[in-house]
Formats: C-alpha cells, sequence, structure tokens
C-alpha cells in the first residue's frame, strides 16, 4: 500500500530536561496515584511533540495506563498512541502495536459512552489497515448505539477507515449502511457526518438524497446546509450543464437564519453563475450580514468579497452603494477606510449627490466627541470627499463650505487636506471663488497649525480680487499679527531680582548698539543691556490664542513669516489696482512694510549672535521615559541643554528626573498615539526632536493599553510629526536595523508581528513630510532599560566594554548595541549637518568609543559616508 506521510503537529515549547525526566514519568505511571498518571502522561506528551521519541516508555504505558479507567487518562492514552511511530523503516507496522487492538476492542464495546466516542474518534486518525482490520465489526456495532455521541463519531471512523487504501474492502456496503442510517437518523450532527461519508465516498448516493429531500433543505441543521453547498459547488464543478437544477436550493437556503450558511450561500451564487440577478442576490446577502455582524473580522471579510464583486460586476453593485456605505457606522478605522475605498469606485452621476450628503452627515458626526478616532476618519472623509469633487465638480459646493469649518482641526494632517481641497477647488470651480474666500477670511484666525497657514495664506493672495475682498484679507492677516511691535525695548537700570528671572519663553537679554522699532513705527538707537520682552499674543475676537499668526511667528516659524510678507505684496500690488484713493494705497503699503519690518527685527532678536541663540535650543523628547529616552534626557541635563519631555505620565517624569527648573526640563502631558492629544502650544519654541518611542516586538504585557506597534511605531509618529511645527530644524528617529528586510531571515522572524513594517511606515512618513530629519537605527539593544533608576543612577550608567562605535548605511548591520551608545548618537546627529535627511545603522562593539567628543562622533558619521 502507498505510504502516507506524517501530519505536522504545532510545535510546543517544552523543557526537555534531563534523561532522569523519563525514569520519573516511568516510576509515576507505574504508581496508583492518578493525579500523578495524568501528569505523567501529559509529560509524555510533550515530550513526544518536541522530538522525543523515548520508546522505553510504551510497554510501561501499556501495563500501567492501558487498564484504567480514568477518563483523562484514557483520552491522553489515545493522544499519545496517535503521536507514536506505529511503524518501521520499511512502512511496516510494529509488532507491538498489536498489543493496543485488544484494548481499543474492548473500548468500543465499553458500556460508557465517552470511552466508545473518543476511542472511535481516535480510529479516525489511523492509518494503518493492519491495526483497523480487525476493530471493523465493532464499529459496525456502534452505528446503531443509543447515544448521539457513538453514532456520530462511529460514522466518521467508517468514513475514514473506507477512504484509506483497500478500505472499501473492510466495509463492502459502507455507502449502502451509511444511506440508511441517514435516512432514520434524528441527531443534527450524526445526519451531518453520514450525509459527508457519503458525498466524500458516494457522490451519486449523496446527490440522489439531496434531490429528493429538496423541500426539506430550508429546514435542516446549520451544519448538514454546510455540507449540502459543499457538495453543489462540487457537483457544479464536474457537471456545468447540471447548475440549473441546483439553483433553486441555494436560493431557498439564503434566507436560513445562520449567517454561516448566508455566507456560504453568497459565494456559491457568484461561483456558480454570472445572472445578474444571482450576482445581485449574493451582493445584498453580503450587504445584509455586513451590518448585522458585529465582529470586525468578519466584517472585513464581507468587505474583501464585495471588493472582489465590485472589480467583476461593477455595473451591479453600484445600485447597492448606499447599502455599503451603512458600514461606516462601524467605529473601526479599517472597515471604514475599505468602504470608503469600495465606494469611491462606484460613484456616478446617478448616485454621487446621495454619496455625497451621506459622506457630509458623517463629517457633521465627527464633531462630537462620543466617537473614537474623530480626527484620523474625518480625514477619510475628507479625502473621500475632495475624490468625488475631483471626479463630478458640480458636487464641490455642496461640500466645500462645510469642510472649511475643519481648518483649525487639532488633526493637522486632516486641516492640510481640507486646504489642498479648498485650493483645488477655487482654481478648478471660479463660481466659488467669491464665497470661499469670504468664508476663509471670516475662519482664518482659526487656524493653529503652521503647516496650514501658508497654503490658507497663499488662497489669500491669490485669490483677494475685488476692493472689499483685498481689504479683507490684509485686516484679516493684521488681526492675525497683533499690535507691532512683536517685543519692546525699555531701559534697564540696576537689575532687581525680579529682572533676573524672566521667563525664556517671552523674553531674554539682548547687549547690543542697533537700530529699534519703536510701538509707534519710528527709529531710535539702544546702546545698553536692554530687555527684550516679547509681547503675549493679541487675541482677536473669538480667536484662540495658540492659533494666530503671532504666536507661529513667536515660536521661530519664519518660514510662515516670508509666506505673510509675500502675500501682503501680492494684496497691496492688487490694491494699488482697484483702490482709487492713492492715499489709502500708500498707508496700507507702510502698514504692509512696518510688519515686514517687525518680523525681520524679531528674527534678528533670535539669530545665531545673540545670547538668546545659545540658550534657543530646545529639544522636545518624545518617549523620554523608555530604555533610550530616559538617557537621553539625562544626558541632555548634564550637558545642560534645554529639553522638554512629552509623555502620558507626569508623575514618572518626576521619579526619574526628580524636580527640575523649568530651565532645564519642561513636562507635559500628551499622547502622541491620539493626533487630538497634540496641541501646537506642546511645540512652541521646539527647536529640535528627538524621538525615541517603541514597544516589545512580540506580543507582551508592553501592549496593554493600546500600546501595539501599530500605535506606537506608525500610528504615534505619524501623528507627531503631522503636528511638529516646520521652524523644526532637526527631527532625530530612533527606529530599527532591518526595517528594509522584513521578509528576510532574521529580519521575518522579528516581523511576525509587524514591528519592522510599521517602524519603515515611520520612516517614511517622516521622509516624505518635509522636516529636517536623521534616522537611527540601532541593533540588538543592551545595557538597561533603566527604567527603576533614578537621575544620578542614570548618569553614571556606562556601556561596560562595548564603548567602540561602528555606524553604517544600507541596512547591513545585524549584531547589537549599548542604549547608552543610542542616546549619544541621537544627541550628537542633532548638529551634524551632513546627518540631515539620512538613516545610519549603529553597533557597539567591545573597545574605546567616543563618549560624548563631537569630533570623534562627527569622525564616525563621515566613515560611514564614504564607505
Amino acid at each position: 500500500p502507498e505510504k502516507m506521510d506524517k501530519s505536522c503537529t504545532l510545535l510546543v515549547h517544552y523543557d526537555k530536561g534531563t534523561p532522569a525526566v523519563a525514569k520519573e514519568i516511568k516510576e509515576a505511571l507505574e504508581g496508583n496515584d492518578v493525579e500523578a498518571k495524568v501528569d505523567a502522561m501529559k509529560k509524555a506528551v510533550m515530550l513526544l511533540l518536541n522530538g522525543e521519541t523515548i520508546p522505553q516508555l510504551f510497554i510501561t504505558i501499556i501495563r500501567y495506563v492501558l487498564p484504567s479507567e480514568d477518563h483523562t487518562i484514557q483520552k491522553l492514552l489515545l493522544l499519545y498512541l496517535e503521536l507514536i511511530e506505529k511503524t518501521d523503516s520499511r512502512g511496516k507496522v510494529l509488532p507491538e502495536m498489536i498489543l493496543i487492538c485488544q484494548n481499543l476492542r474492548n473500548n468500543l464495546q465499553h458500556p460508557n459512552e465517552y470511552i466508545r466516542g473518543v476511542t472511535l474518534r481516535f480510529l479516525c486518525r489511523l492509518k494503518e489497515t493492519e491495526i483497523v482490520e480487525p476493530l471493523t465489526p465493532s464499529v459496525l456495532q456502534n452505528l446503531e448505539h443509543r447515544h448521539p455521541f457513538v453514532r456520530r463519531n462511529a460514522i466518521l471512523a467508517i468514513m475514514s477507515i473506507y477512504k484509506l487504501p483497500n478500505g472499501d474492502q473492510l466495509f463492502v456496503d459502507a455507502p449502502e449502511m451509511i444511506e440508511k442510517a441517514l435516512s432514520t437518523e434524528q441527531d443534527p450532527s450524526a445526519k451531518r457526518n453520514a450525509f459527508l461519508m457519503l458525498f466524500t465516498c458516494a457522490e451519486e448516493r449523496a446527490v440522489n438524497y439531496l434531490l429528493s429531500n429538496v423541500d426539506k433543505v430550508s429546514d435542516w441543521n446549520e451544519s448538514l446546509q454546510m455540507v449540502v453547498l459543499e457538495l453543489i459547488r462540487s457537483v457544479c464543478k464536474t457537471k456545468p450543464a447540471e447548475k440549473g437544477k441546483y439553483i433553486k436550493i441555494i436560493i431557498s437556503l439564503l434566507s436560513a437564519t445562520s449567517s454561516a450558511v448566508i455566507y456560504e450561500c453568497a459565494g456559491t451564487l457568484v461561483s456558480l453563475s454570472s445572472a445578474p440577478t444571482a450576482i445581485r442576490a449574493a451582493a445584498n446577502t453580503y450587504c445584509q450580514l455586513l451590518l448585522s455582524q458585529s465582529d470586525n473580522n468578519v466584517k472585513l471579510i464581507l468587505l474583501d468579497r464585495l471588493s472582489e464583486l465590485k472589480s467583476l460586476h461593477r455595473d451591479i453593485m453600484v445600485e447597492l452603494i448606499i447599502d455599503v456605505l451603512r458600514a461606516l457606522s462601524s467605529p473601526n478605522l479599517d472597515i471604514r477606510k475599505k468602504t470608503l475605498d469600495i465606494a469611491l469606485d462606484l460613484i456616478t452621476h446617478h448616485n454621487i449627490n446621495e454619496v455625497v450628503q451621506m459622506l457630509k452627515k458623517e463629517v457633521v458626526k465627527t464633531q462630537s466627541g462620543e466617537l473614537e478616532k474623530n480626527g484620523e476618519y474625518r480625514q477619510m472623509l475628507i479625502q473621500a470627499i475632495h475624490a468625488c469633487a475631483v471626479k463630478f465638480p458640480e458636487v464641490a459646493s455642496t461640500v466645500v463650505h462645510l469642510l472649511m469649518d475643519f481648518l483649525g482641526d487639532s488633526n493637522v494632517a486632516s486641516a492640510l487636506d481640507v486646504v489642498a481641497f479648498v485650493r483645488e477647488i477655487i482654481e478648478t470651480n471660479p463660481k466659488l471663488r467669491v464665497s470661499i474666500i469670504t468664508r476663509l477670511l471670516d475662519t482664518f484666525y482659526q487656524i493653529r497649525a503652521g503647516k496650514v497657514c501658508p497654503c490658507a495664506l497663499w488662497i489669500i493672495g491669490e485669490y483677494c480680487l475685488s476692493l472689499s475682498e483685498v481689504e479683507s484679507g490684509i485686516s484679516t492677516i493684521k488681526q492675525c499679527l497683533g499690535d507691532l511691535p512683536f517685543y519692546s525695548i525699555s531701559e534697564e537700570s540696576e537689575p532687581t531680582e525680579t529682572s533676573k528671572k524672566i521667563q525664556p519663553t517671552s523674553s531674554a537679554m539682548v547687549s547690543s548698539r542697533k537700530p529699534v522699532i519703536l510701538a509707534d513705527g519710528t527709529y531710535a538707537t539702544q546702546s545698553a543691556a536692554s530687555e527684550t520682552t516679547f509681547s503675549t499674543p493679541a487675541v482677536v475676537q473669538g480667536a484662540v490664542t495658540s492659533g494666530n499668526l503671532r504666536t507661529l511667528l513667536l515660536t521661530g516659524d519664519f518660514f510662515l513669516g516670508a509666506v505673510v510678507a509675500c502675500t501682503l505684496t501680492k494684496l497691496v500690488l492688487r490694491l494699488e489696482e482697484v483702490q482709487p484713493s492713492k492715499t489709502e494705497v500708500n498707508k496700507t503699503v507702510t502698514q504692509a512694510l512696518l510688519i515686514m519690518v517687525s518680523m525681520l527685527q524679531l528674527e534678528e532678536a533670535v539669530d545665531d549672535s545673540s545670547p538668546l541663540a545659545s540658550s534657543s535650543k530646545l529639544v522636545l523628547v518624545v518617549g523620554g521615559t523608555g530604555g533610550v529616552g530616559q538617557l537621553v534626557v539625562a544626558s541632555l541635563l548634564k550637558r545642560n541643554i534645554k529639553s522638554r519631555l512629552l509623555l502620558r505620565d507626569l508623575e514618572k517624569a518626576t521619579k526619574l528626573f526628580g524636580k527640575q527648573d523649568e530651565d532645564s526640563l519642561q513636562v507635559v502631558k500628551g499622547d502622541t498615539r491620539n493626533a487630538e492629544d497634540l496641541d501646537p502650544s506642546m511645540f512652541e519654541g521646539v527647536t529640535h526632536v528627538i524621538c525615541c518611542t517603541g514597544t516589545t516586538a512580540f506580543p507582551s504585557q508592553r501592549w496593554s493599553g493600546d500600546n501595539t506597534p501599530g500605535k506606537v511605531d506608525w500610528e504615534g509618529v505619524r501623528n507627531l510629526i503631522s503636528a511638529l511645527p516646520s521652524s523644526v530644524e532637526r527631527v532625530v528617529l530612533v527606529s530599527s536595523v532591518g526595517v528594509t528586510k522584513p521578509n528576510e531571515l532574521p529580519w521575518s522572524i522579528m516581523n511576525l508581528f509587524g514591528v519592522l513594517k510599521y517602524k519603515k511606515m515611520g520612516e517614511d512618513f517622516l521622509r516624505e513630510s518635509g522636516l529636517p530629519f536623521t534616522i537611527i537605527r540601532p541593533g540588538r539593544l543592551t545595557d538597561g532599560p533603566y527604567t527603576s533608576y533614578d537621575l544620578n543612577t542614570l548618569l553614571k550608567a556606562t556601556a561596560g566594554e562595548r564603548r567602540a562605535v561602528v555606524i553604517g548605511q544600507g541596512d547591513k548591520l545585524v549584531g547589537e548595541v549599548s542604549r547608552l551608545v543610542v542616546a549619544e548618537a541621537c544627541i550628537q546627529a542633532l548638529d551634524i549637518e551632513f546627518t540631515q535627511g539620512k538613516a545610519y545603522e549603529i553597533n557597539s562593539v567591545k573597545g574605546d568609543g567616543p563618549g560624548s567628543d563631537p569630533q570623534k562622533w562627527r569622525e564616525l558619521f563621515e566613515v560611514a559616508e564614504s564607505k
């Protein structure tokens, strides 16, 4: 007979221990303690699963375990017998296997139905005809047992034996017996097993039984209906001409109570017929299940099926677009995204208005605080509406004003999508220009993100055409800039204690001799130590202080200042064309020049030569209480570099770093995983960023609280980068080696749960953001984490013998690296100009390292560049 390959079992880790383990198992099996025998049998099974054959145990088990009446021991015995090798190298059954036949026969005649049932189930897994043959009469007797549990397993055992090589000779009339049993069987599971046996071993009999009971199919049990559908697919595959006679059965099953049956019916319909009525029925079924099922995985599978139908039968799916969009009621973002992707491919001139109306309602819902991840969902909806407007420009007028309410959205990515949409619509729909400009000028003060303001200002400069629009544009900009100048100069006499405690975010000491603009716009010369005090941002009526132009300029965003100057220039030049009064024009020109000069003077106050600049480096550390992050913060404090720590737990920072002066360390509470938790005020004055967030590659306790790689390494990094002002001079992101090789060993093992994929997505988002960046990819981290130590301990931490540093590029390094080395590399990379826009892998090896010497670190990075 043909030798059948042994199936591969699941490898479960088990400490095999010493050879003495086999002896301990043997002693426990020979004893009378039932619990000890159960434990010993479990150990024996685990050893077998891990490749330990332990043949010496077989005779012990036959003598001491086989006669046991305990159900648990019998169950473990059958599992043991299933796992052991029953044949020799030539494929012949081992002689000792005959010893178990009598016991199996006794079990098949046992008065307890459980013993009979599990033994029959065991026979389903035997492939050795020599062992099974003596048991066939006992198996047949169980077909008529009073208990359905026994009958179910007897039918399966007969099917398995019949499918063996020469099995039809052991049970010559098995199909007839099973067909007879099927006609009288009342138990649903036993009936299903009997029909499955006929389907598998005598398909013609199964077909005849089905066709003779067509009217009863809808009343059958779910499990039997599933086998019926499987039979129909099999028959129609071999006999396509007979499809028609089975369609009626499938249609009747579409009204079944079981969701699984309905789903299979829809799939069967699609596979058997391409008729519009069949496809429409299947699509309707998927849509109904999409709304009725609560499991997100089921919803995603159903959306996949609908997506397949969309590709093959788009015309029919177009009719169901609103039914598909109802899946947006699910709070899961993956489901919503997939739903929108399907719907956007189904929009036509006939349904576009209805679709847009539904999307508008969803946008309005995101304004409530009840839904999770409103910001990300709103961004999806905005992008979907944008796509609709691109395909069908006539709908733009119905949505553009609604979306403009979100220009001040705390989700920066969402606000950027809105302003990009507005820019496109105002260009492609001239009729909407006046209403869009009016609305933009009314809501401009609400814009809080430094990345959104430049685009909004460009729109104002380009599309304010009439006299009233130009004047309103200039007035709006002036209001959002507040009173001039941006800071005032006052004579300082003898410094008092109070004057020494000037807040660094609002004032600085400047000693210089240069012309100064006074409040009335005239010039004066100041030639002594003077106090430069930034005025607080003026609050426009209804404005949010943290979102106006003045606040953004005071954070050092001088790119925005350049855009303000360009916009004012455009508006003033246009004013000359539309304003008949030259006096008004000259007055406006003077005011515009005053604004520009004030911005220049503000920039000079923080230029590289001033004392303010030396203390103006403010490093934002994200993930500052983690293994690398806490070492970064400790090193910054040691260097007297001002830092700001963004973290979820403020108490944790106090435990690690103690109470620090705000001139040294500021702590703000925020969660990068939630875009709405990141307020622009958190980033005011930030010049550099070090992001060293992370979690474990495999499921662990650290994953609790939604702390998975997808949330931390992708969504957290994306939200952080989106919220950062464009004035940031450098972002250093700690990633990992292997991110470009997630499908190669050994990285594929590390990436089993997607950690490398998500880190790479974070890297790519940073690259595309336009911010100056450096990416540090460490190898396996050693030394630490020092999560339970205080600042003094952190400052004393060393890398031991592994102080020498190896830096490479191209994702070729594989080794390990000290956390101390990674922290130092992040800080050094902030000021090495040629590291901008590049990624570096880093390892540490035995030997002397660069320590904190900037020149040595520069040389190490240069070596990496030259390789």
